[in-house]
């Protein structure tokens, strides 16, 4: 009796530490989050070797909390972006909810181990994981529905995945079924509903509906994100500021871009130092500002930065390494280095056609930027194989109205006037002119 009041006393002095490490991580302390879960680890190996007269149910809940330790951790190490060590305590908690049968807890480890993969670009492993964890989730929680923040997790990730392959309608569908779930259990004032809310300003941003962009932002704005989170040095405000400086960028709007970047910046570096792609985010921005203001070589060195870390967080074939290697092609462009841009632009295409198939808008974008090297170099023809790629990806794609493709259209006009072909120079142009009354009205000065 006195034995079992013992490890009774024992879980609970787990329980206790694995609580403080959530709520260390929540506050974005990972080293006091680390240090409260490795003690619970060491307490729990403790215990399972002093156990006297094991029950089925000891072991039962022992292997439980240690499961549940196991997930923790390996989400704190994603958030991170350490993600050798995360996918070690998947493995670790994959056998321990195996061993247990434990259906609900084997969805949980699918769902971290399908998060990984979505932030390793294997958008197809991923999807695979999630869509196999909310199977097992839908049955498990069949008399209640969908209405658990379990189901949320996976309607939230599958939405980053969709987003990131350009469904916009997929992932704005996900994304909603999260948040609706999210905002009923949780309010609206809490860290993981805000993590819905940026995916969802980033389905409009890539739609281009800045307003209602600035919507959410004033949204968490106005509620103060520091009093949400308790304190002004947190992963999520660090990425609330990276997508507005990208969002200012993207209208513009370069000081704010960068006012907002510099934030993130100081946030990402307080964290975790010169490590995380969070860091990386804010030195590409910043490096966009500074392209537009003609500092090439403060852009480039921005860029380099965030290239190196990317390199170091994820190797070579990832989109965040690609869009890099562009942003670096785009600097050399502008100083007429057209070796060096192209070099750039076709390490960053070979890396989008291994990730996405021939059929992604930053394909086209990379084709595009190709093309116009070729033109600066005079080479009419391989512009216009370039070129025609680019447009007719898109137009595949159902991007008709880009400011992108009027700029090509442009282009393929200048070439056309150049070789005397009047008549097919103009139908570019007017293309162009279309597109850009669609944007913008009769009133601007494109």
């Amino acid at each position: 009796m006195d034995n079992q009041a013992s490890q009774s006393n024992l879980y609970q002095i787990i329980d206790n530490l694995r609580q403080k490490g959530v709520q260390s991580h929540r506050q974005a302390n990972f080293r006091k989050a680390e240090d409260y879960y490795k003690r619970a680890i060491d307490q729990m190996q403790t215990l399972t070797s002093k156990m006297m007269a094991v029950t089925d149910e000891d072991k039962i809940t022992s292997d439980q909390l240690q499961c549940d330790i196991y997930l923790d951790m390996c989400r704190m190490y994603i958030q991170q972006d350490r993600y050798t060590t995360a996918m070690n305590y998947v493995e670790k908690s994959k056998n321990t909810a195996a061993k247990l049968q434990d259906e609900l807890r084997t969805a949980r480890c699918l769902d971290r181990q399908g998060e990984i993969k979505v932030l390793q670009n294997d958008f197809s492993g991923a999807e695979q994981d999630l869509n196999k964890s909310l199977k097992i989730k839908l049955k498990v929680y069949s008399n209640k529905g969908d209405n658990n923040l379990d189901t949320a997790e996976c309607y939230h990730y599958l939405s980053i995945i969709y987003l990131a392959q350009d469904k916009f309608k997929a992932s704005y569908s996900n994304c909603q079924k999260a948040l609706d779930i999210k905002i009923k259990l949780l309010g609206d004032k809490d860290v993981d509903v805000i993590e819905s809310y940026l995916i969802k300003a980033e389905i409009f941003r890539h739609q281009f509906a800045f307003d209602k962009v600035f919507s959410i932002y004033e949204k968490y704005a106005n509620y103060g994100l520091e009093t949400i989170v308790n304190t002004g040095n947190h992963y999520i405000i660090s990425a609330f500021y990276n997508q507005m400086g990208v969002t200012y960028y993207n209208q513009s709007k370069y000081n704010e871009a960068l006012s907002m970047s510099n934030r993130a910046l100081k946030i990402g570096l307080n964290l975790f130092g010169n490590n995380h792609n969070h860091v990386a985010k804010a030195y590409g921005c910043i490096g966009l500002v500074y392209r537009n203001r003609c500092k090439y070589d403060k852009a480039r060195s921005m860029h380099q930065k965030a290239l190196n870390i990317r390199l170091k967080l994820f190797g070579e074939n990832h989109f965040y390494v690609a869009v890099s290697h562009k942003n670096i092609g785009d600097v050399y462009y502008d100083q007429s280095k057209y070796d060096e841009a192209l070099s750039m632009y076709q390490m960053a295409l070979k890396i989008e056609l291994q990730l996405f198939g021939d059929n992604h808008s930053t394909i086209a974008s990379s084709y595009g930027n190709i093309g116009l090297v070729y033109l600066a170099q005079s080479k009419a023809d391989k512009f216009m194989d370039m070129t025609q790629k680019a447009l007719t990806m898109r137009l595949l794609l159902s991007k008709h109205d880009l400011c992108e493709n009027a700029e090509l259209y442009d282009y393929i006009g200048m070439v056309h006037r150049q070789e005397s072909k009047y008549q097919d120079a103009l139908r570019m142009y007017e293309k162009s002119l279309h597109i850009r009354l669609q944007l913008y009205g009769d009133n601007h000065t494109d």
